[in-house]
């Protein structure tokens, strides 16, 4: 297959002022981890075995993997967020104000957008401004924590799902639960909490990696010139097929 392959030298990385210098850095960063995750949890979702406790093994890998991919969704979002520190979160807005960055970057650079890029930044604003959005409400209440009060809630709201654990007779201590699909059923209320998520998810990453390459395209483009790419040919990667089948081999034995 080819491939696009940009090079910024050291030399010409530096003619680009240390503000955007870094933000073109750390945006193309939140991209490549937002594609990485994505085509995993693509893999996992796309990926259904025929045995039931495989097919469990395979949806908590979907579960950990939305998790990951949440939280790097939002901590991009946080970069160009177009909301004032204040808006975000009157109660703390002093620890807002050391944790975030502050938003100067669409002031400055929301005119240079095409069409389409303004699209891209109109659903994700409405997406973010709506405060109980699932990617934020599971990278706040599930995935970085084990609050016993919200779980709990989340266990009463997820029906009559029983609570089960797997381990291979080999090595016990490689065990799994459905733990994670039981407490994300029950703080989505839905059977198809799953499916549902990972749709938000798809909307939001395509939304968000088409316009931060937009946005990357128009640093380079004001500090650089033309962002003429070399065409490479690269062989075809081998097929990947069981990475998800084995939830139960340890990988370093």
């Amino acid at each position: 297959m080819q491939i696009f392959e940009w090079f910024v030298s050291r030399e010409n990385l530096e003619k680009i002022p240390k503000r955007e210098r870094m933000l073109f850095v750390q945006l193309s960063m939140v991209l490549t981890d937002i594609n990485v995750f994505r085509k995993l949890l693509v893999s996992a979702v796309g990926y259904e075995p025929k045995n039931k406790v495989l097919r469990s093994a395979n949806s908590q890998i979907a579960c950990n993997l939305i998790y990951v991919i949440c939280g790097k969704i939002f901590e991009g979002w946080q970069k160009i967020d177009l909301r004032t520190v204040k808006e975000k979160d009157p109660a703390n807005a002093e620890y807002l104000e050391c944790r975030c960055e502050k938003n100067w970057f669409l002031n400055e650079y929301v005119s240079y957008l095409d069409s389409k890029g303004k699209e891209y930044l109109l659903f994700l604003e409405n997406y973010f401004n709506n405060p109980g959005n699932k990617i934020l409400t599971i990278r706040n209440k599930i995935a970085s924590h084990y609050d016993s009060k919200k779980m709990e809630k989340y266990l009463d709201a997820s029906g009559e799902i029983g609570f089960t654990i797997h381990a291979p007779r080999s090595r016990l201590e490689s065990m799994f639960s459905n733990g994670h699909f039981i407490f994300m059923g029950g703080f989505l209320n839905d059977e198809n909490s799953l499916i549902n998520i990972v749709d938000d998810i798809r909307r939001v990453s395509t939304s968000f990696s088409m316009l931060i390459f937009r946005y990357n395209k128009i640093i380079w483009e004001r500090y650089l010139g033309d962002p003429a790419p070399n065409l490479i040919d690269v062989p075809d990667p081998e097929p990947t097929d069981n990475v998800f089948s084995n939830f139960f081999k340890d990988p370093i034995s």
